[in-house]
């Protein structure tokens, strides 16, 4: 059977819509970044016979509460070997589509630029028989 680990890792820092990243909502800069445990998505999900990518994606559509869903276009391979996704955050956690429409609304409230660090391992899983059993465990 074939099975897909994901761990994921949340770096956080401030948003502004009109200024970028490291500047918070008035404007003014601020390099601090900072991780989040979100080791609440981490999973082993099965994989077999089905598409990889769909799987993964059906995991963060249900744990993401993002307009339209996540799509592959939000995802990139990473240089090693990682997969990311950025999302704009408001301080609960939940992503912002629009932020232009967040902003106007919401003018003193903080959002955040959040980079999530996918990391997947495919497993090959077996259940050992009796003779590949005595061969792990030679004492027992």
């Amino acid at each position: 059977m074939r099975q897909l680990a994901i761990n994921f890792h949340k770096a956080v820092s401030y948003w502004n819509n009109t200024e970028g990243a490291n500047m918070d909502v008035y404007g003014n800069r601020n390099d601090e970044r900072w991780g989040v445990d979100v080791s609440g998505l981490d999973t082993t999900l099965d994989i077999e016979g089905v598409a990889a990518q769909e799987v993964l994606l059906g995991h963060l559509n249900t744990h993401f509460d993002y307009d339209g869903g996540i799509l592959p276009r939000h995802l990139d391979l990473s240089h090693d070997g990682h997969i990311s996704l950025c999302l704009i955050e408001d301080g609960n956690g939940n992503p912002i589509r629009n932020t232009s429409d967040h902003a106007k609304n919401n003018p003193t409230e903080q959002t955040y630029i959040c980079d999530y660090d996918i990391m997947v391992t495919v497993q090959e899983v077996s259940r050992p028989n009796r003779e590949e059993l005595g061969v792990l465990f030679p004492s027992i």
